[in-house]
């Protein structure tokens, strides 16, 4: 019997733990979480749902836009699993578990893509990091839906890295579509939106750090932006009837004082901050937290340190691997994620005062309200220092010395994809050509670098090579 690789069995046991997880905890109870009908009877929820138009109630009225981002993709798992004749806890297992699984495998994929192989244990914690978090228990027996933003982070950033390489081609724009129009944003447009602050800044990244032209930027963007539109036109259209001729429930809903009331940085970089997590109920008896998880995460002070240690340990990981490639933007993405989170923390902070005055006089844009919702993309490049932090079979080296076909004047400048070049002396060698070329270690946004003697040739330009 041949077992599997390394390189298979990390996303194979990621996969495994989060069907476990998923199916270990209280096995046969049922959670409903906010659509009682999309479990005990999702055909005909995703009927109703179809149209915008329900005649039930009020003699008719017009769908929330949160109804209909259930038919793709969670309202078609659940009937699917109903038209089989499985159980319900059942179902609702596989799809808690089918999103964990997809979290976790898609920051394996984009560790490959951007940290390299060989897969290791930067990959497996990176992905089991990532898959299981504060920011995962709080919704996952709430509204799951919201996951689906997570799941969907690294396969976007994926896309955008791929896709701006092949800036004439059409399936990497298709693949994005495809995800993005899949994250729930029927349900949920603010989660949708908060995602692509991510792809947004990996475009930009790759412009100014990385080796990307405007021109393939340009090119790869005119494809993906009317491709993305097309295929998240169905939640869309549902979301803008709903706000012409549907009911504003914003007033009758949690306030912008009250979501914010929660969200200040320590919680934030914790993934917490979701304001139901800090109120109780029991008002005739005991007072008891409203989530189940709040005891936990606000009570027990080994949790407290914990989920505190560890956002710690990766922001200060980037001391030691800032020299890597994609380091900075990781950095920029926490950052940027975290200063959206945290936005309206404390009362009367200038942030505070800036975002109630626009929640008042810009109704366009109110739904963004829920800053806490930017989590997925705060905490994707915390995962990143896993992979980071692990140790390495081999580290570069710094000579001065080009490699052998780099000793030609057909092969000036040295490109050179990862490490130092083939054939660098040993330390103190004297380099027998004019020429010289400093490597830089593995992964640093420019490997190599090619510059003139100035003892024989004169001060010459320096010139640095593309990245791979």
């Amino acid at each position: 019997m041949r077992w599997p690789r390394r390189e298979t069995l990390i996303p194979l046991a990621l996969g495994a733990l989060a069907f476990v997880v998923a199916f270990v905890q209280r096995p046969g109870l049922e959670v409903a979480e906010t659509k009682v009908d999309l479990h005990v009877a999702p055909g005909s929820f995703l009927r109703d749902v179809v149209s915008a138009w329900t005649p039930s109630g009020s003699l008719g009225h017009v769908f929330a836009g949160q109804y209909g981002g259930y038919l793709w993709p969670m309202g078609p798992f659940f009937a699917l699993g109903h038209l089989l004749g499985l159980s319900d806890w059942v179902v609702g297992r596989l799809w808690i578990g089918a999103v964990l699984a997809l979290s976790a495998w898609g920051m394996v994929r984009l560790l490959d893509a951007l940290a390299g192989r060989p897969r290791g244990a930067g990959h497996l914690a990176g992905g089991l990091l990532y898959m299981l978090n504060p920011y995962v228990v709080t919704y996952v027996g709430r509204t799951s839906i919201t996951l689906l933003a997570t799941a969907a982070l690294p396969w976007l950033l994926l896309c955008v890295h791929r896709g701006l390489r092949d800036p004439r081609g059409w399936w990497w724009p298709a693949a994005f579509a495809l995800v993005l129009t899949s994250t729930g944003g029927g349900v949920n447009v603010a989660v949708t939106a908060w995602l692509l602050l991510g792809p947004a800044l990996l475009v930009v990244y790759e412009l100014g750090w990385g080796a990307v032209a405007s021109a393939s930027a340009r090119a790869f963007v005119v494809r993906l932006v009317p491709v993305a539109a097309l295929a998240s036109l169905w939640w869309v259209a549902a979301v803008l009837v709903h706000a012409r001729y549907g009911l504003d429930f914003l007033p009758y809903t949690e306030q912008p004082g009250t979501i914010w009331s929660t969200t200040s940085l320590p919680e934030s970089l914790r993934l917490l901050g979701f304001w139901t997590s800090y109120i109780g109920v029991g008002y005739t008896g005991t007072l008891r937290a409203f989530q189940s998880d709040a005891g936990v995460y606000l009570g027990l002070a080994p949790v407290v340190v914990a989920t505190l240690a560890i956002p710690a340990l990766c922001l200060g990981s980037f001391a030691w691997t800032r020299r890597a490639r994609y380091a900075p933007f990781f950095l920029a993405l926490v950052l940027l994620g975290l200063l959206v989170m945290f936005v309206g923390f404390p009362e009367g902070a200038p942030l505070r005062r800036a975002a109630t005055f626009t929640y008042n006089h810009a109704q366009a844009v109110r739904f963004l309200r829920t800053s806490y919702k930017a989590r997925a993309s705060a905490r994707s490049p915390c995962m990143r220092c896993a992979r980071a932090c692990a140790p390495r079979r081999s580290s570069a080296r710094r000579c001065w010395w080009p490699s052998r076909a780099g000793r030609s004047p057909a092969a000036s400048g040295w490109t050179v994809s990862s490490g130092c070049p083939t054939g660098c002396p040993r330390r103190g060698a004297t380099p027998p050509t004019t020429s010289t070329a400093r490597c830089h270690p593995a992964g640093a946004p420019w490997s190599c670098r090619a510059s003139s003697s100035p003892s024989t040739t004169g001060a010459g330009p320096t010139t640095r090579s593309s990245p791979p």
